[in-house]
């Protein structure tokens, strides 16, 4: 607490989905859980990112897409370590038609293959 010579020093309040001074590597997501991106620190989690959020919107964090590594696994991501659409996951980490791929975690990166039988043939210039 200040007086007439010492300024006030105040601090964020972690959880509580309000982000008043923006820094690199912070976050408030509206909660102390960790493993959903933002930390029970409120700091961004590896393998994360999540967006800077304000005064009056919480940050919103996802799975890093093409770093190789799924730690919120969800039906149709991927993510194969690169940001290359056509071979199966594509740049924004989505299962591409045609393919099936192994959802990967933490440690390993998704690895997709061509769905065989399905009566299409999948070229690099034309696709299907």
């Amino acid at each position: 607490m200040g007086d007439s010579t010492t300024a006030s020093v105040c601090t964020e309040i972690c959880g509580d989905g309000r982000v008043m001074n923006i820094a690199s590597g912070y976050c408030d997501d509206s909660n102390t859980v960790n493993g959903d991106g933002c930390s029970s620190s409120c700091g961004v989690e590896t393998y994360w990112t999540c967006t800077s959020g304000s005064s009056s919107t919480a940050s919103v964090c996802s799975d890093t897409c093409g770093d190789g590594r799924v730690v919120a696994p969800i039906s149709g991501y991927c993510d194969d370590g690169n940001s290359v659409s056509s071979d199966g996951c594509s740049s924004s980490c989505s299962v591409e038609t045609g393919w099936t791929c192994t959802l990967g975690d933490s440690s390993t990166a998704s690895v997709c293959t061509e769905v065989c039988g399905d009566g299409k043939v999948y070229t690099p210039t034309a696709g299907y």
